[in-house]
């Protein structure tokens, strides 16, 4: 969300247009272990969302299944990860 704000304010040093305003709705929460998007928008209460880590943040499911779930290594598992 940072981003498309700095680009917006280039875009208008340069030439002289409005700054959109962005809708929370449309942004989504990024893996903080991979940077990928998850499929939670920005405002989605903690309690909805899956593979939320307390004191870590929003984890994506390859991740978190990496991360927590290592006993569960299964064909169904790897093929959801190397899909």
């Amino acid at each position: 969300m940072q981003s498309q704000l700095v680009k917006q304010l280039q875009k208008r040093e340069l030439t002289g247009s409005k700054i959109i305003i962005i809708n929370p709705w449309m942004t989504k929460i990024k893996c903080v272990i991979c940077k990928q998007n998850t499929q939670y928008a920005t405002p989605t209460p903690l309690i909805v969302r899956q593979n939320y880590v307390e004191g870590l943040g929003q984890l994506c499911k390859s991740c978190y299944f990496a991360t927590y779930c290592n006993g569960m290594i299964n064909d169904e598992f790897l093929e959801e990860i190397f899909s």
